[in-house]
């Protein structure tokens, strides 16, 4: 059986914390390691998980640091997995959620893995699920340069992608975007797996989002584009994908009215 460690960055969520990982010690596939990686909380978050007293339970103080990139890189730094699951504190999973991804993987033999949502509001109604249409069996870098269709929390990677994509980047300006930056960087490597079923509650609290006050789309896919071009560059990736990562970014300028001499420095 393969080993998954997961990943849940914290700040201030104990009981949405505890249901999290109360959500991950139910897998119907038993993990490796769960490790709640905290961004500095003040309540009673430690207490609850503390008291859980199970041994794959771990914490892990990662300081203040106001992006959930920075506690998640530490959190994989620390991972001893073969895979590597993600799960942000107010979401949850469904029993079979890691059973049924990690026989999507072992069919497909891809890298990478994710799953449907349902949405959650903060009445804890359910909305739904958040992809109403269905998405192709496997998410290639087409279907996600288009719209980030890879959910956080149902997300699963193999470490070997790790060498190479590095992890979440860590820049101010991908705040609340970083997870679209790495998928980018996992898709140029791997395609995704995607089991099409509502395997994660998803909790869509647009007021509580660190979304809330973000920049418009395209301002947003210029800032991913850009940090994707750079990163093909820094790891000598294909000059064809190089190329398509130049062509992203000007794209998405183009709708953020930039002239084209701002545009020549992707020339």
């Amino acid at each position: 059986m393969k080993t998954v460690s997961v990943i849940i960055p914290n700040y201030n969520r104990a009981q949405d914390l505890l249901a999290a990982v109360m959500s991950v010690l139910a897998q119907t596939y038993p993990v490796l390691e769960v490790i709640v990686c905290d961004d500095g909380s003040t309540d009673n978050g430690k207490e609850l998980i503390t008291a859980l007293n199970d041994s794959r339970v771990q914490w892990l103080d990662c300081g203040k640091n106001g992006m959930p990139s920075i506690p998640r890189n530490k959190g994989i730094a620390q991972s001893k997995g073969e895979w590597l699951a993600f799960l942000d504190n107010d979401d949850a999973w469904h029993p079979e959620k890691l059973a049924k991804q990690m026989d999507a993987l072992e069919k497909t033999r891809l890298l990478a893995s994710s799953t449907n949502a349902y949405r959650i509001n903060h009445e804890g109604k359910n909305l739904g699920v958040l992809h109403s249409h269905a998405l192709p069996a496997v998410l290639t870098m087409d279907e996600l340069i288009h719209i980030n269709w890879v959910i956080c929390s149902s997300a699963i990677i193999h470490c070997s992608l790790l060498d190479k994509v590095i992890g979440f980047p860590e820049s101010p300006t991908l705040r609340a975007l970083e997870d679209y930056a790495l998928w980018l960087r996992v898709a140029s490597i791997t395609s995704f797996a995607y089991v099409d079923e509502a395997l994660v509650n998803y909790k869509d609290l647009p007021q509580q989002s660190i979304r809330a006050n973000d920049d418009g789309k395209y301002i947003q896919r210029e800032r991913i584009f850009d940090n994707f071009y750079r990163w093909c560059q820094s790891t000598q990736m294909s000059e064809e994908l190089t190329k398509r990562a130049r062509k992203m970014v000007r794209h998405a300028m183009r709708h953020n009215g930039k002239s084209i001499f701002e545009r020549l420095r992707y020339k």
